[in-house]
């Protein structure tokens, strides 16, 4: 497909790389924005365009994004990018990325420190939601119906450690990019803001008479890791998922699935997307499997 690039900040850093299939089925179809791996410290997006192939073929768009890295930002400082080029590309393509809950799949899919990136701002922003929902309002930002994290890095302190064990932890942009501290590798941690998310859930059940649970605001998620992998620990992925299906609701097994590969390392996982493979047949089979893709051929 065609690549068009923008901008949607100041930095040299804040682009996006836009890729659209041929043929009409973009338009009901809808976007998958991709985020980068990297250590939170490498990586443009023009690396990345061939793993756009298996999304184009399957008649979405691809929004490749290109975050600051470190030491231009922090976890923070990413995930604010992220958020940001999702509402420049809502704001410029209103037919790809809607800013509310209708309209074809909006998926964010992120390799590697960017699955964390991603998955961080997936719970911020469910968290928004569910505070709207307290509020009694509707929620303006734009809604992501789909998750799917590739070899992810979700619990910072640990990686830390195996970092350590393999003598590469002061070469990293780990410990700078996610605060130095035990305590800022905690709070910097999927698993942690998915707790916080919780215990937020539980204070407002309190303060409200009907319940608002986190579940009803988090998107549609596949964690993918390769067991072959000595770069993140396939049991990154098995820990935040067991963590996201102890959460006590009835619907949380149908929005959380987990695939693991063998014979899988790290980068093989995006290689995939590129160049065909194991992981690339099971993103295909999850996203047809899912009654909103048929949803949007019956409309178009």
């Amino acid at each position: 497909g065609f690549c068009a690039r923008s901008r949607y900040g100041d930095h040299s850093m804040q682009v996006l790389h836009l890729l659209e299939p041929k043929g009409p089925a973009v338009a009901t179809r809808g976007v998958v924005v991709f985020v980068h791996g990297g250590a939170w410290g490498s990586g443009k997006p023009w690396m990345y365009r061939l793993a756009s192939i298996p999304f184009l073929e399957m008649g979405l768009a691809v929004a490749i994004v290109g975050y600051r890295t470190y030491p231009d930002a922090d976890v923070d400082g990413q995930v604010e990018d992220v958020e940001r080029a999702m509402e420049d590309l809502a704001r410029r393509r209103p037919d790809l990325l809607q800013n509310n809950r209708g309209g074809g799949i909006s998926a964010l899919v992120g390799h590697s420190t960017g699955a964390h990136i991603s998955f961080l701002t997936v719970l911020k922003r469910s968290k928004a939601h569910m505070e709207a929902e307290k509020q009694g309002k509707e929620s303006k930002d734009v809604f992501i119906n789909s998750f799917i994290g590739l070899s992810g890095v979700y619990n910072i302190q640990n990686h830390f450690e195996f970092e350590s064990g393999r003598g590469v932890e002061e070469m990293s942009p780990l410990k700078p990019v996610c605060g130095f501290s035990v305590e800022n590798f905690i709070e910097n941690s999927a698993c942690f803001r998915l707790e916080q998310c919780l215990l937020d859930q539980e204070r407002e059940e309190c303060d409200v008479a009907e319940e608002v649970e986190l579940v009803d605001h988090l998107p549609q998620m596949l964690f993918v890791h390769g067991v072959l992998d000595d770069t993140v620990p396939y049991t990154s992925t098995q820990k935040i998922v067991d963590a996201i299906l102890s959460i006590e609701s009835s619907d949380v097994e149908e929005k959380c699935h987990e695939i693991l590969l063998e014979d899988v390392g790290h980068s093989d996982t995006v290689m995939h997307l590129m160049f065909g493979g194991k992981t690339r047949d099971s993103l295909v089979d999850w996203f047809q499997s899912w009654s909103l893709f048929s949803e949007c051929d019956d409309e178009s």
